[in-house]
């Protein structure tokens, strides 16, 4: 172990020299000034004075600095040119490096001010070599600190904030990503996303962003993609996702929202929102004297979703007398029964006569089938004319 400075001059049995131990003592206390211009009169023994000190700052000597003037904050020079350099720009910092004027440069600029603080870019040459990463801090020569794992800095050319992960500076705070970054696996909650339809496969020419539910035959950029999912292009690829439970999504091309269920894209809402529909028709029926039923309408519709509703819209009016047999019916397919019936009034009711009615009926599949509207006039009715108005609407 080293002695004391202050026994190594002074042996036992011997005075110590006075030369040796103003020397000591002199090389340890600091040189304290009244003003930074102070020093400018003042010829320092550099090779006994390290530390000077003035107005609350703290000055180290540099004897490898010859040409940094004198500005009374960074850099104090002696009437004899000997350099003091405020001890802040060598000192280790909080963590938090402010005013960085960029992280990408590589090479040192021409004409540095002091305090200047750059990161220096990977790849660094001239008075930055070796240097790729570090804080670099201008005060008449370049200074470097080695950032601790963490460490912030606010870079101007960035308009934000980097970090340093241990090995590199990355733009940005954790958890925070610049515009368009964000992925679906980011958001734990899930997505309201703007899906432009639900398709098989992309329509071609999209931008990074554009989403789509696929379709139940996933071909093109989708192939082998799952029915369902949602397919996102990120940085010019088709990239998919699959969705959880709660995941609620605006699709462009119905005008509506759709939730996943855990098994199926549903109506978002409870509320009824129309999706599509046919009509508004409106059929004008003489049935003269014959019985029987007569077809007033037949049309093939396929709906878009399994579980959606369709809802007829039927207003009636008719001229003449028709007994309580007769009536207006609705038939699918080739079932035998209809789901929709409504009775006439009695032989005795007058006429003019009209009524309006609404039926709602659920498909429980997205094939075709065919709707057939019947008015079926029982006997004993006198000649009958009928107005048919109804519009088929489907409903999520």
């Amino acid at each position: 172990m080293a002695e004391h400075p202050i026994k190594s001059i002074y042996q036992d049995g011997s005075a110590p020299a006075k030369s040796s131990i103003r020397s000591h003592f002199m090389a340890r206390v600091p040189l304290v000034l009244v003003s930074a211009s102070e020093i400018q009169t003042t010829n320092v023994d550099g090779t006994m004075v390290v530390i000077v000190g003035t107005t609350g700052q703290v000055y180290r000597y540099d004897s490898a600095d010859t040409t940094t003037p004198h500005d009374g904050i960074i850099v104090l020079v002696d009437s004899a040119g000997k350099r003091f350099k405020n001890a802040s720009v060598y000192a280790p910092r909080s963590g938090v490096y402010t005013d960085v004027i960029s992280m990408t440069e590589t090479a040192p600029p021409v004409s540095p001010n002091d305090g200047d603080i750059y990161i220096v870019g990977v790849g660094a040459t001239d008075d930055w070599a070796t240097h790729d990463n570090k804080i670099a801090i201008y005060a008449g020569a370049w200074f470097f600190e080695i950032p601790q794992t963490g460490a912030l800095a606010w870079v101007n050319d960035l308009g934000g904030y980097a970090r340093f992960t241990g090995s590199a500076w990355s733009s940005g705070l954790t958890g925070i990503l610049a515009d368009n970054s964000v992925k679906l696996r980011h958001m734990l909650q899930g997505p309201n996303l703007r899906i432009i339809s639900t398709a098989n496969s992309p329509a071609g020419g999209e931008s990074d962003g554009a989403a789509y539910i696929v379709g139940s035959s996933p071909t093109g950029d989708f192939s082998g993609f799952t029915a369902t999912r949602i397919a996102i292009k990120e940085g010019g690829s088709w990239v998919q996702y699959t969705q959880a439970a709660g995941w609620v999504v605006d699709d462009l091309s119905a005008s509506t929202q759709k939730r996943w269920n855990g098994s199926a894209w549903v109506a978002a809402i409870n509320t009824p929102s129309e999706v599509a529909y046919w009509g508004a028709w409106t059929d004008f029926v003489t049935l003269g004297t014959a019985n029987g039923p007569h077809t007033i309408r037949s049309f093939s519709a396929s709906v878009q979703a399994a579980g959606h509703k369709l809802l007829f819209t039927i207003m009636v009016s008719h001229t003449g007398r028709t007994d309580s047999n007769s009536s207006l019916r609705l038939y699918r397919d080739a079932e035998g029964s209809p789901f929709y019936l409504r009775v006439f009034g009695a032989a005795t009711v007058a006429y003019p006569r009209a009524f309006s009615d609404f039926v709602q009926t659920t498909v429980s599949d997205t094939d075709s089938h065919t709707y057939k509207l019947e008015v079926e006039k029982a006997a004993n009715s006198v000649s009958t004319d009928f107005y048919v108005s109804w519009r088929v609407t489907e409903l999520v």
